[in-house]
């Protein structure tokens, strides 16, 4: 599969996460629910212009099929408990029901991958005593040395470190990285 085909998986499973810790008794907020659903329908446009269905939806592989088939079908559980006269119209117009009986509403709560809800790359931020110099793509589960390379290495900590040794390192695995002057 394709990076954002990937990509568009992983926006399913944690939509569908967090939308089911919003609904949670102890939340219940449904204005961030009914965000991250939009969320997920933004990020569903931008796969489709990736994988050029816009412009010839005739072209989609059957993965590409598969994918958006089983987007559609959790977008409309997880929209259910909150538009649900509309979800069910919908969810009885998707080709995978043709010739099935049965409600949205008797249909089982989705449910996710938890490997599939935690991103690849992180966003490391690079601080100089304390203050934040840079914010910086990397890979998930660098270790510390690897850290303190990106950060050593990174064009404006060079720029605050002016000539300065360093005194310290330290780093917050997966999060930050702070070189102490």
């Amino acid at each position: 599969m394709p990076d954002s085909g990937k990509t568009a998986l992983k926006l399913v499973h944690k939509t569908i996460k967090a939308v089911t810790k919003d609904l949670q008794p102890e939340r219940y907020v449904f204005n961030t629910a009914i965000a991250r659903l939009m969320e997920m329908v933004n990020g569903f446009n931008d796969y489709l212009r990736a994988v050029k269905a816009v412009e010839n939806p005739q072209n989609l592989s059957d993965a590409e099929k598969a994918l958006l088939g089983f987007a559609s079908r959790h977008l409309l559980l997880l929209l259910a408990p909150m538009a649900p006269h509309i979800s069910e119209e919908l969810f009885q117009m998707l080709p995978s029901r043709k010739g099935k009986t049965g409600s949205i509403h008797t249909e089982t709560w989705p449910s996710y991958d938890d490997a599939l809800t935690v991103d690849d790359e992180i966003e490391l931020v690079i601080q100089v005593n304390g203050k934040i110099v840079n914010k910086v793509a990397a890979r998930r589960g660098l270790d510390k040395q690897q850290a303190e390379e990106i950060a050593l290495t990174d064009d404006k900590v060079k720029d605050k470190l002016n000539g300065s040794s360093v005194k310290k390192v330290i780093v917050v695995p997966d999060k930050l990285v702070n070189v102490v002057i």
